[in-house]
């Protein structure tokens, strides 16, 4: 039946032929009005996922019509949990890749995969992230507040357990409001907008991803919008805290990454700031200047010093040189 879609939901058919005789923002609007949970595929991706998965993808299946992961290579117990779970759990859908592809192609197969069975949004989360009870229903009332149309992803609020605290502070007791970058976990993206800005980045790999396709995003006129309601739980690496001269008064945390991570770290965030640098000053140049001190302090004060720099000055010589075909690891 072209140009429709059956509703895995309740068996209605959703037409998702444009419609021509109205404008392009027109279209985008009626888009957003038309944020439904049957319109949005969950898209979750994989790697070696720990044993407590299953819990966290049994939460996203009870607020999502249809889940798709797409795993990166992962083996032994993670592998055959997976398989278990694909047999187990109705409404879901497994993309087996045969190595670790990276987090920028494998987001990728899975908006494909949303564009082919006809959704028109595509929820992104990482495998560690906890969805709050409400969190369809408060992403959806919040895009059917928004007053923009050209929205390209909605990213929300979360806590970091591992911090002890939320991402973002509310001060002026804001709803939501336009930013530069979101995070890709958590997000929804409109596949209209997918289709015409084009894939995440291949050759990001891993670090950037999301902030690379959000300006992106804004370079092609659409909006990327923060939803302050905190909407989950997601950690970003294996924190840890640190005493500057060991003093307790100047405490920071490193996410203690494994080394190869900051080859794409740096690299990516290079490659971003050269292009970015007089499109979004007001974004680039205070984050360049956050990165270089946390670079700074992942060198003095990470374990694995000297194979840090070996990865950082890699990184720095391939941003210059442009060279993206370097595979690490």
């Amino acid at each position: 039946m072209t140009g429709e879609r059956q509703d895995a939901c309740d068996g209605r058919y959703l037409s998702t032929t444009p419609c021509t005789i109205l404008s392009r923002d027109s279209e985008l609007f009626e888009m957003i009005r038309d944020m439904k949970k049957e319109n949005i595929i969950a898209v979750i991706i994989t790697y070696f996922p720990d044993p407590d998965f299953p819990r966290r993808l049994d939460l996203i299946l009870s607020q999502f019509c249809k889940v798709v992961i797409v795993d990166n290579a992962s083996a032994g117990e993670s592998l055959a949990m997976l398989k278990n779970l694909c047999g187990a759990r109705d409404r879901l859908a497994i993309i087996w890749n045969d190595y670790n592809t990276g987090v920028a192609q494998a987001l990728n197969q899975g908006c494909h995969y949303a564009v082919e069975q006809r959704y028109m949004w595509a929820a992104t989360f990482d495998q560690d992230t906890i969805i709050a009870a409400d969190y369809m229903e408060s992403m959806i009332n919040a895009g059917l507040q928004l007053t923009v149309a050209r929205v390209g992803v909605m990213g929300c609020n979360y806590y970091d357990p591992n911090l002890g605290r939320i991402a973002a502070s509310n001060l002026k007791c804001l709803d939501w409001e336009e930013r530069a970058v979101v995070i890709t976990s958590g997000s929804i993206l409109s596949l209209l907008a997918y289709k015409e800005v084009g894939d995440f980045r291949n050759d990001f790999f891993i670090d950037a991803v999301d902030e690379e396709y959000c300006l992106r995003c804004s370079a092609n006129g659409y909006k990327t919008i923060f939803v302050f309601k905190q909407l989950m739980l997601h950690t970003i690496g294996n924190i840890k805290h640190h005493y500057l001269f060991g003093c307790r008064t100047f405490k920071f945390a490193l996410h203690h990454h494994p080394s190869w991570r900051i080859y794409y770290f740096v690299r990516n965030n290079l490659i971003l700031y050269g292009t970015y640098l007089f499109r979004r000053p007001s974004w680039v140049v205070p984050v360049a200047g956050t990165r270089s001190i946390q670079v700074v302090l992942i060198l003095l004060f990470e374990e694995n010093r000297l194979e840090n720099l070996r990865y950082l000055l890699w990184g720095v010589r391939d941003s210059i040189t442009g060279n993206r075909r370097r595979q690490i690891p």
